[in-house]
Parts: structure tokens; sequence; C-alpha cells
């Protein structure tokens, strides 16, 4: 979820970067007190959390580890509910879910422990790190841990070049989804029991269609909106287009009064239920393709993992907090990101290459799950996390293709 006035932000923030690492000159002082790592096993309900928006000893939607899979066989019950959540409010790491507000420190509390290790500016520094080692380029201070031990350095970067640069690219794109001008997340979790626990709940994901205000009206957010969804994000179920009627010949879709039918592309098929909290998958060795929404038709990234974590309300019908976390290789950013970063500076070869630089010098992990560690090889995989307010909505009626935005060259 990019805009094009990021590009100058990002690049103003590469060659500053670049500079401090070039002269060797540290302009702050970042090395928090180094202490033992939070324990990182999921098998326990409880953890030691020091995090202000952790709501008790429990592990939940806010804990730097996810609750481990419950007991029981995870086949469908046949009985449990079908939900659809939009998320209405998308944290990059500059803003505090909480109260709103532009927060430098906001990223230390997303996305999870991935790594065994409570990385500070002193183990970078003194190259100690039993993780990998940073790679020459990089700047330790941006490759610090969050709170226990969170690892998100893409969260990071995004927080200190707003706050540094001062723009309001989390604030905008946050007024835009609220308004539907822009897309954004529809979540359905399925086979959704009553009880605190449950081995089997799938769940997938999609990308909504922003709408034309000219025409369709504003979201209310209170659980009666209606989102299409991208073409992009389903799978036809009758073998034609995915659309909100019989016009390709299929058929009927949703919208003809029929069952929800469409069939999602990015699935989270082992989802699970631990203490009312939804986990999509085995922590930290869950690959998958996530979609990304920077530019039209829908971005795909393969990550080495990722984990969505959603705290329900007791009912099941709320979310009360939540989260994601991922890692993504060296590699497939380079690949993936490049489209995404050349249109952000349009189509500018030279800016594409400063800013593919200054990205894939930030690696903070190692391509082996689920730890995703190997002492005394260079990075070569990425940390990012995410925060989100979900709000109920109803099924989607439909898909609706998606006009692709003109490519570089």
């Amino acid at each position: 979820m990019v805009r094009r006035r990021l590009a100058p932000a990002y690049l103003s923030l590469a060659a500053a970067i670049s500079c401090q690492s070039i002269a060797g000159i540290d302009d702050k002082e970042l090395d928090p007190k180094y202490k033992t790592t939070t324990p990182k096993d999921a098998s326990t309900d409880v953890v030691v959390a020091d995090s202000s928006w952790d709501a008790g000893p429990q592990l939940n939607g806010w804990s730097p580890v996810p609750p481990g899979r419950p007991a029981g066989t995870p086949t469908p019950s046949g009985k449990g509910a079908r939900r659809f959540f939009a998320a209405r409010n998308v944290y990059f790491g500059s803003v505090d879910p909480t109260t709103k507000k532009v927060d430098a420190d906001a990223w230390k509390a997303f996305g999870h422990a991935i790594d065994t290790e409570e990385t500070t500016t002193k183990i970078l520094q003194s190259k100690s790190s039993l993780v990998c080692d940073k790679r020459s380029s990089a700047s330790a201070d941006l490759l610090v841990d969050g709170n226990e031990g969170r690892d998100n350095v893409g969260g990071h970067l995004l927080s200190y070049g707003s706050t540094t640069l001062n723009f309001s690219f989390e604030e905008d794109t946050n007024r835009d989804i609220e308004s539907a001008k822009k897309p954004t997340y529809l979540l359905m979790l399925e086979d959704l029991d009553s009880g605190a626990d449950d081995a089997y709940v799938p769940g997938a994901i999609f990308v909504t269609v922003k709408r034309d205000l000219a025409v369709e009206p504003l979201p209310v957010w209170n659980g009666s909106d209606v989102f299409y969804v991208d073409a992009n994000t389903v799978i036809a179920p009758d073998g034609g287009t995915a659309d909100a009627g019989t016009a390709d010949a299929g058929s009927p879709d949703a919208a003809d009064g029929g069952d929800f039918s469409l069939v999602p592309r990015f699935r989270f098929p082992a989802g699970y239920v631990r203490n009312n909290v939804w986990v999509s998958g085995d922590f930290g060795n869950t690959p998958m393709t996530m979609p990304l929404y920077a530019f039209d038709p829908v971005n795909l990234v393969d990550v080495e993992t990722m984990t969505l974590v959603v705290e329900l309300s007791q009912q099941h019908d709320t979310v009360v907090r939540s989260m994601m976390s991922a890692v993504i290789s060296a590699q497939n950013m380079d690949v993936q990101f490049r489209p995404i970063a050349s249109k952000m500076v349009n189509c500018d070869v030279l800016q594409t290459g400063l800013l593919m630089g200054f990205l894939s010098s930030t690696m903070d992990l190692y391509t082996s799950p689920p730890a995703f560690e190997q002492a005394g090889s260079e990075c070569n995989a990425a940390s990012m996390a995410f925060a989100f307010d979900w709000v109920p909505v109803v099924a989607p009626p439909g898909a609706k293709q998606v006009a692709p935005e003109p490519q570089c060259p």
C-alpha cells in the first residue's frame, strides 16, 4: 500500500542513511538496555509481557508469540459460522492504533518475535548477533527489534521515514480506506464454532474494490457495509469469470441470490482458534503468496512465512485487536517489489535502483524457518508487520475486474 508521494521521502531517507553508514556517524543513541529475550514458546498460555497494549498474562492478539494450536483433530464441525471482516484501518508503524496519533515508536508493538534473539544496536555494532550478520551497507539503528524481541524492520523503516521527513502516508492511506477511495483487505473465517478453542477454522483474504463515490455511498462501518472484491483475489467457481451475475454464462454468483460461492485465491487452510484468538497457521512455517494493493492490479509477493492473528470477542462477532507478521527473502523482494518501486518513482531507472538498493540492505533475518536464523551467514530476509482494525461486513456479493494501471517499460 504505497503512494507515489512516498518516492522522494524514501529516496531522501535512503541517501541520508547511506551517508550516515559511509561516514560511520551515529547521530543518536538508540541502544536499549540489553535484557534476556522473552521465551518464544507458544505451547504455554503464559508470557511475561511489558507492552502497554497487552491486555493481560494470557496470549492474545498483541502477544509477541501467537497462541499455539489447541488440542483436537482439525476437522470441520459442519455447524460453524462463516464471518467476514474488512480492515477499516491498517497500521504500518508510525501511528498508535490505540490513540490514532503519530508515534515514532508504534512499530515496536507490531509483529512477532520470529527469531530467538532480542537484537539491539549494541549486538549489531559488536557483530555478535546469533541470528545472522547484517549487511555492510545497513544501519544498525534500523535493524533493532521492537518490544519483547518483535521483528519488524519494515515498520521501523516506514516509521523512521514518516516521522523524520514529516509526511503523512499512514494517515492519508487510512482516510482513503475509511471512505473506500482505496481498496482494503477483507477477511473470511469459516466453520467458526462458539468455543474458545477450535482446531479447525480455515480462513481466506481478499482485496476489495474501491468505490466510485459519485454513484456509490460511503461506508458506514456498522456491520452493514457491502464490498465487492477484486477479481484477482478469487478463482471463478464455475469456470467463468468471477462476477456479480451470469454475464459470462457461468452459474449465478452470490449477487444472484445464491449462497456465497466465490472461491478465494489466498487461503489459510490451517487456521485455528485458541483462547478466542484466530491464528492463520503454524507460526514461522507458513509460506504463502500475499496480495498487496500498491497499484492496480493487485501485486503478489511470495513470503517465506506469514502469520495473521485476530483476537475475537467471546461471541466471535467482532475483533478486539489484530496484527500480522511476515518474512520476505531478499531475492523475492528484488524481483517482486521492483515493479512497485519503479511505479513509485514514475519509472525512473536510476531512482528505482537507489530505492531497491536501500531496501536490499535492510535484511534482519535468514531464510531458514521456523526461527529464520543462521549465525555467521549474511542476513538475506526482511521482517515486516502490520496491525489492523477489523470491522464486521456483509458477505461480498461478487467480484469485479479492476483495470490495470500502465506498467513501466
